[in-house]
């Protein structure tokens, strides 16, 4: 916990202003050979625990998708797609400023869990998915899909994380902008990983990055990290 919470720490003293928590795989169904309810909470306390040493910050509890196709592609079905959400949800929300789900591909397991959001707690909700260079999840969702189911359930703010690096963003940036009224969130990669000897590095560093991310400040992104 001393490693995560320094992790945390050291993003809120470079200048985070929210901090997600170490959380992104644990569900019921992910994690059911786990204590995952007790991660789920530990997360959030560690978290915390950073925000109050750093004097600053905001907690976002950290969802991902839940490791099963919802149907037709996959077996699970939406209403226990719904549960799945809600039960962590139901754990975390007294601990946490927001919630934020990342990562997403299937925009019907994210109406499922916005929707267990809004109906147990009246804390923000943050979404991001992720696309290729065409502007599609892996299961098809366009970028505007995205935005009118999002902004039709009132999320706070929409965008995109992972999967590509600040570099190919600009096309996929412009179309969110053109089509959204919400406040836009990147979280790319630092490029693509570099595995080398056992270690895992990336292509951009720090300063690129920043520099990447700062030019879609200016075109109009309202939350970005990495």
């Amino acid at each position: 916990s001393d490693i995560i919470e320094n992790i945390h720490y050291n993003y809120l003293m470079s200048g985070s202003d929210i901090i997600y928590t170490n959380t992104f795989g644990a569900n019921a169904i992910k994690m059911a050979n786990y204590d995952y309810k007790k991660i789920i909470l530990e997360g959030t306390k560690i978290a915390k625990r950073a925000t109050s040493r750093a004097g600053h910050g905001l907690v976002a509890l950290d969802i991902g998708s839940l490791g099963e196709l919802l149907e037709p592609m996959g077996s699970l079905t939406f209403g226990n797609a719904y549960n799945t959400f809600r039960e962590i949800i139901e754990i975390a929300k007294d601990n946490v400023d927001l919630v934020v789900f990342e990562t997403m591909s299937d925009l019907y397991e994210l109406k499922a869990g916005v929707l267990a959001v809004k109906e147990c707690c009246d804390l923000p909700v943050f979404v991001t998915m992720s696309f290729d260079e065409s502007g599609r999840t892996f299961s098809g969702t366009p970028i505007e899909s995205m935005v009118a189911v999002m902004q039709g359930l009132k999320v706070d703010a929409l965008g995109l994380n992972c999967s590509l690096s600040p570099t190919q963003l600009k096309p996929l940036v412009q179309r969110l902008l053109d089509v959204s009224s919400l406040p836009i969130i990147l979280k790319p990669n630092a490029g693509l990983p570099i595995i080398s000897n056992g270690t895992t590095t990336f292509d951009i560093d720090a300063e690129e990055f920043s520099t990447l991310m700062a030019s879609y400040v200016d075109m109009g992104a309202h939350i970005v990290g990495g």
